[in-house]
Formats: structure tokens, C-alpha cells, sequence
């Protein structure tokens, strides 16, 4: 069995039991429901990396990725950045150098 089928109602096979019990309309019915094994479950596949998920929602391959990326540019940054201190060092020692007020 599956829901929902095409008609929003649950699906058992090629039967939609949405459109059957109407079809036995002043007939007893009997319905047996029995777990015959696991459900059949959609898989969604990442449009940027091709990783699969069970649902729709964002992708951790890039999310995880998009992480590690955000952490090498703020490394990068702070590597290239020079400390404010140091700014600070750099013209107060420009301003000794050009013979300006101590």
C-alpha cells in the first residue's frame, strides 16, 4: 500500500481504495491490513552534487561542504588581514619616519 494515491487516497498495488469500496456499495466488505515489509520510500538527488536523500530538504554533502569552504576564506582573510594593533604600530612609525610629533 501507498498514500497518497492519485486520487489523495490510499493506493494497494494497481487498486485505489479510494474509488473501490464505492464499487461494493451493499456488499460486505472485509479489509485485511498486514505488514508484508518495509515501505517504499522517495529518494531525492542533490541538483549540485548528485548526493541522494530520503528527503527533500537542504543537501549535507553541501552543506557540510559550504562549512568547510566559509571556514578557509575567514583563515585566508585572517591571514592576509593585518592585526588592528599592528595598523595602528605601522603610522605611528610612518609618522617617526617623516619627522611628525611624537
Amino acid at each position: 500500500m501507498s498514500y497518497p494515491s492519485k486520487t489523495g487516497s490510499w493506493q494497494a498495488g494497481d487498486l485505489d481504495l479510494g474509488e473501490y469500496p464505492d464499487r461494493c456499495r451493499g456488499k460486505r466488505q472485509v479489509l485485511i491490513i498486514a505488514p508484508v515489509g518495509d515501505a517504499w520510500s522517495p529518494t531525492y538527488t542533490c541538483g549540485i552534487c548528485g548526493f541522494v536523500v530520503n528527503e527533500v530538504a537542504e543537501c549535507p554533502r553541501c552543506k557540510l561542504k559550504a562549512i568547510e569552504l566559509e571556514r578557509e576564506v575567514q583563515q585566508h582573510l585572517a591571514e592576509r588581514t593585518p592585526d588592528v594593533f599592528e595598523q595602528v604600530r605601522e603610522l605611528l612609525d610612518e609618522k617617526d619616519e617623516d619627522g611628525g610629533p611624537d
